[in-house]
């Protein structure tokens, strides 16, 4: 029945429009240097299709980054902050909607708010009408999904295939770029009961289906579970998720940056691209903030 059901969620109610939509998509900007400016990448920005992960320990920032790509995938390409021809300014956002699955329920709708008032205000020149409506206009593009258990999980992503392309069919409607997962390993404790552990594989297929069959980003955090030289570090994850990640970026907390010129504490954490045993050249490392905006990656660390 499962595998029925995957199979009727699947491109059966998608048209040629809709098709030629998805497979037009470009690149995609996170807004993160660190990503968006990694050689492995392609130094403009993710390709639809594209897996990405980011693992790190509780507290490190995974949830921020998150954040930060969604809001700029959503953010319209170009916006009019006033009258006259010279009022419309690229926004760099990627025009797209967004799909958050809130698994490890991280998200709040205080944080989103502030994020996308702040990057408004900042494109606008300050609060005004202008800003307020690109607010109202980015946030309507986000679509969270909050499941309590693998199950659920598994049921979300199966029908959002369906969902999407009924969304799609809408004439005002922008099309599904991105779909975010924070984080693979919320279900992890319930893998001791069969079934669960089931639905958790399962849904991380469908995970990486998304990528594949819709042509969509794929991003999704995953708990670093114990100390990066410990050779269990990776137990606890899905191999089917394993072998499908494309990129995986490690994010750790960074007390040595967290105090600015003016004396001011802020959140910093380091991001670095995790290579395999055959790359000898370790990618470089970016030293990200974290601000009423987003996540900002001002300097490159020396290696």
């Amino acid at each position: 029945a499962m595998q029925a059901e995957r199979i009727s969620g699947y491109g059966v109610d998608e048209n040629a429009c809709t098709f030629f939509k998805r497979a037009q998509l470009g690149r995609l900007l996170t807004g993160v240097d660190a990503i968006d400016r990694d050689e492995a990448v392609g130094a403009a920005g993710l390709n639809p299709g594209d897996t990405l992960e980011l693992y790190g320990a509780s507290g490190s920032g995974k949830t921020e980054v998150l954040l930060t790509c969604a809001m700029r995938c959503a953010m319209p390409a170009v916006w009019r902050t006033g009258e006259g021809p010279e009022s419309v300014v690229a926004t760099g956002g990627g025009d797209g909607s967004v799909v958050y699955v809130d698994a490890d329920y991280h998200l709040t709708g205080h944080r989103l708010a502030r994020m996308a008032q702040a990057q408004a205000r900042a494109l606008c020149g300050g609060s005004c009408p202008a800003a307020d409506e690109l607010v109202r206009t980015t946030l309507a593009r986000l679509h969270v999904v909050r499941p309590r258990t693998a199950t659920q999980l598994l049921a979300s992503l199966l029908a959002l295939p369906r969902a999407l392309a009924a969304a799609s069919a809408a004439a005002d409607t922008v099309p599904c770029r991105l779909v975010i997962l924070d984080s693979i390993s919320a279900f992890f404790w319930q893998a001791h009961a069969a079934t669960e552990a089931r639905c958790n594989s399962a849904a991380l297929r469908a995970l990486r289906d998304l990528a594949t069959d819709q042509n969509l980003v794929v991003m999704a955090a995953r708990q670093a579970l114990f100390a990066r030289d410990n050779r269990h570090d990776d137990s606890a994850a899905c191999s089917v998720w394993a072998e499908h990640v494309r990129f995986s970026f490690t994010i750790e907390a960074d007390k040595a940056f967290a105090v600015e010129s003016s004396g001011a504490e802020v959140r910093c954490s380091v991001i670095q691209r995790r290579t395999t045993n055959t790359q000898l050249q370790p990618a470089p490392k970016y030293a990200c903030r974290f601000t009423e905006a987003g996540v900002e990656c001002g300097r490159l660390v020396a290696l």
